[in-house]
């Protein structure tokens, strides 16, 4: 609706203009675009009542308000969305829009505004005001909708209709976890008090700065999880669209920080300091806080660069409880100290740098002191105390001087270099009052561990061994070796089984040469093949001269087809198999004894003083099964000829206890018999001892714990009886037959004391078992 009045005489023209939902793009793009550069509706309706003045049709005045409902709008790359009415006046020249000038209030309503700053991207429901001259737009009382939150801005935009500047200023209360997309980072709580001053200029350059003072916040990246509070001023400056141009700088302040993750310090609380940052570096100028309940200090900066961040940063800890430490570790690490028991402080003054994600690219230097600390491990039998270490670091290279522990009160101490943390090569010297070691130990990149030397000497003993550990969890070895081990070492190197290796009372140098292959933990899936000798081996106080053997594993079959000494003359084989596979694990063992000379064994124990000699040999067979004890058996045969064997300690007492008479008068000169073994004794129905005035038949047996049970029925020479000092003593226990004499003696006791009782024979025994046949059947006539 357009009313108004000409005059021809003054070519000038007043009217009024009244529009109801007229379509504002058709107007806009039409006309008014022209003068407007890089401008365009795109949809809206318009409702205005303005009054016009046009002189001399050169000149166009007016005055009135324009209402625009859902106006969307391209103005110099600005997206304007909403409703919009503006009351004022304006005048231009017809002829020439860009003389337009005009002084309008603005009222803003459901408003969005869009642009291709990131930070603008989400400012939506914009309510309030505005001047607007051909100068500048100015903003005043904004509110608006961003991220979620409710913001203020105020501004303006000078020149707007030519090199425009936009210069405005954002305040608001901001919930962090609605801006995780915009500043890609894992947010997940806090509030930030954001005042942000921002300048975007027609060549999309921008400027932005401000203030956020963050409480409460939580965020995450990769495995660290931050919080606390936090104030930041900064700004930024770069170019829309291009954000490899983007520069920015800033401060730092933070309070009650909480730094959690899988790092060697994984838990750090009640933290303070501040820091300054750019594009190309955060510089943590002061970092103070609390790790294991003893202060952290950290200092030192990250650097951008093309390989990736690089960090270099100083550590310094005092006192800090190992126990604690591990206990604030996340679930995933303490899993690592599972069954481990450690206690003790630490202090730390460790330079850490390198190219974050990339480990073999860290560098270490500084010191770590451990003192009075004590450590367990679940497969180690022995507890480590008095610990104290110091521990220097240096880029690639760890090493170690004055490390001291004590195992069963005994005193070590080690020094030692580990080289290449992503590889490790490693070097370590281990001594104590009786133990020397040196072992050097590389890791390859399959995590294989090669042990290029390993060299221990205990006591007297020594071992040397090179091979491979490869699948860390299951300790997989691939070994080879020499061990001379002097057998008085025994005792001492193999502590809990002590007592039993103490009686052997061994002695002598046995070396022995070994490949092995197979896990650690599980000694009987091993295959492994070893040779062992010896020019004299002692055990019990007797000689076993030129000891060797060969002992032979795999898939869980031992296999010893030789143990074989020369002692005394004479020969000792022994060969042996056990099956592992099965639950009882069965064994059998071939002992074969020939030609010992008697007389030299006992010149070498503690019994030289005894006539006795002879050459003795035997043979056995033994089975049973190596999980169930006492469950061995078999049976053989043992001999003595050409002997005296009266002075045997059991036979000489026999002597003086039965007949009171000394053993010089009855030489035994020959003892043969089978026997077999079973719960864990060894039994025999026909050992014989014989000479050419006495024959002794043996009936029973003789425990492992050297319990004895026997009766021993013996014939002997009438003329015998008449050298003891009491014949009367036993005369009721003689059968007189074909002028011998025959007895019976019950041996008890054990072989340390033994006991003799003289038997009486029973007529009833004597005529109904007919004892005289029997005795003949088993000895012979003595007169034949």
């Amino acid at each position: 609706k357009v009313i108004g009045k000409y005059s021809i005489a003054k070519k000038d023209f007043s009217g009024e203009v009244e529009t109801k939902d007229l379509e504002f793009s058709d107007y806009w793009n039409n006309y008014i675009t022209t003068w407007l550069e890089s401008s365009k509706v795109h949809s809206g309706l318009c409702n205005t009542s303005l009054k016009l003045h046009l002189k001399n049709f050169e000149t166009l005045s007016v005055k009135g308000d324009v209402a625009i409902e859902g106006l969307k709008a391209d103005i110099n790359n600005i997206v304007l969305m909403g409703d919009y009415k503006t009351t004022g006046s304006l005048s231009t020249h017809m002829n020439d829009f860009s003389r337009l000038t005009y002084n309008l209030k603005l009222e803003v309503n459901k408003a969005n505004i869009a642009t291709s700053i990131k930070a603008l991207k989400s400012i939506e429901d914009i309510k309030g005001s505005a001047s607007l001259s051909e100068k500048k737009w100015i903003f005043k009382n904004l509110s608006c909708s961003s991220y979620g939150s409710q913001a203020s801005i105020r501004g303006n935009i000078t020149s707007p209709h030519k090199d425009f500047t936009i210069d405005a200023e954002l305040e608001s209360i901001l919930q962090l976890k609605n801006i995780r997309d915009l500043v890609n980072m894992d947010l997940r709580t806090g509030e930030a008090k954001v005042k942000t001053k921002i300048i975007y200029k027609k060549d999309k350059s921008y400027h932005v700065s401000g203030r956020s003072d963050i409480e409460d916040l939580t965020f995450r990246q990769k495995d660290i999880t931050v919080k606390g509070n936090f104030v930041i001023e900064g700004e930024s400056s770069g170019t829309a669209g291009d954000w490899e141009k983007l520069k920015y700088k800033g401060t730092m302040k933070f309070s009650n920080a909480i730094i959690e993750g899988s790092s060697p310090l994984a838990l750090i609380s009640d933290a303070s300091g501040n820091a300054t940052f750019d594009t190309d570096r955060i510089f943590i100028k002061q970092f103070e806080g609390k790790t294991a309940d003893a202060s952290i200090f950290l200092r030192g900066d990250i650097r951008r660069q093309a390989t990736g961040p690089h960090f270099d940063v100083n550590i310094n800890t005092n006192n800090i409880s190992l126990a604690k430490l591990i206990s604030s570790l996340p679930e995933s690490a303490k899993n690592k100290f599972k069954g481990i028991d450690i206690k003790g402080s630490c202090s730390i003054d460790l330079n850490l740098s390198g190219i974050a994600g990339k480990s073999d690219s860290y560098n270490y230097t500084g010191k770590l002191l451990l003192r009075e600390s004590t450590l367990a491990l679940p497969y180690w039998p022995h507890k480590l105390s008095n610990i104290s270490c110091d521990l220097n670091f240096e880029k690639q290279k760890i090493s170690w001087q004055n490390f001291y522990f004590d195992i069963n009160d005994i005193r070590y101490n080690s020094y030692g270099r580990l080289i290449n943390f992503a590889h490790p090569e490693v070097a370590i010297n281990l001594k104590s009052k009786d133990l020397e070691a040196v072992a050097e130990i590389r890791t390859d990149k399959n995590n294989i561990i090669n042990l290029s030397k390993l060299s221990v000497r205990y006591r007297k003993s020594t071992l040397s061994a090179s091979g491979k550990l490869s699948n860390i969890k299951s300790a997989y070895a691939n070994l080879a070796g020499n061990l001379n081990l002097d057998l008085k070492d025994a005792p001492y190197i193999f502590s809990s089984h002590k007592e039993k290796l103490d009686k052997f009372k061994a002695e002598g140098i046995l070396n022995v040469k070994f490949t092995m292959k197979g896990p650690l933990k599980d000694p009987a899936s091993w295959t492994l093949f070893a040779e062992g000798s010896s020019g004299n081996l002692r055990a019990w106080g007797l000689s076993l001269d030129d000891f060797y053997f060969d002992y032979r594993m795999k898939d869980k079959f031992i296999d010893i087809p030789v143990i074989v000494a020369y002692p005394y003359s004479g020969i000792i084989n022994i060969n042996s198999r056990a099956n592992l596979k099965t639950e009882e694990q069965p064994y059998i063992i071939n002992i074969d004894i020939k030609d010992i000379d008697l007389q030299q064994l006992i010149k070498d124990s503690s019994s030289k003083d005894k006539k006795i000699k002879g050459t003795f040999a035997a043979k056995s067979v033994l089975n049973g099964y190596l999980k169930q004890g006492g469950s061995m058996q078999g049976s053989g045969w043992l001999q003595v000829s050409d002997g005296y064997l009266w002075e045997f300690p059991i036979m000489h007492g026999m002597m003086e206890v039965v007949f009171m008479m000394p053993p010089e008068y009855v030489t035994l000169t020959d003892a043969f018999g089978n026997f077999t073994v079973r719960n864990n004794r060894i039994h025999t129905e026909d050992f014989k001892m014989l000479s050419k005035t006495a024959s002794l038949l043996w009936v029973g047996s003789l425990g492992f714990d050297t319990t004895l049970d026997f009766n021993i029925t013996g014939r002997f020479a009438e003329d015998i009886i008449k050298q003891t000092t009491e014949p009367g003593k036993i005369a009721s226990a003689i059968l007189r037959e074909a002028g011998n004499l025959i007895m019976e003696i019950r041996l008890t006791g054990t072989l340390a004391k033994p006991t003799y009782q003289i038997i009486p024979f029973p007529l009833k025994r004597i005529f109904q078992e007919k004892v005289v046949d029997s005795l003949r059947t088993i000895f012979g006539n003595m007169s034949e």
